[in-house]
């Protein structure tokens, strides 16, 4: 099956707490996915380096052939 986003070894941090750790994930066209976890597991901060409103400190994403580099976005 054609595969629709993959993240690779993704890390997100704010000071010294680590938000995400080294997360790989791939979904599939026709797959569903959740995220579940308590308050502060990191899952909001994971779906905002997914759709790009934060960058990660480190790692990689990309959907349906569109590449996200890690390189932090200029501060406005």
């Amino acid at each position: 099956m054609e595969e629709l986003l993959r993240m690779e070894h993704v890390s997100k941090r704010f000071g010294d707490f680590y938000a995400n750790r080294d997360i790989n994930l791939s979904v599939r066209k026709g797959e569903v996915h959740t995220l579940l976890g308590e308050n502060g597991a990191g899952k909001s901060t994971l779906m905002n380096v997914l759709i790009g409103c934060t960058s990660p400190r480190r790692g990689r994403s990309s959907s349906t052939g569109r590449r996200s580099a890690s390189t932090p976005r200029p501060r406005r």
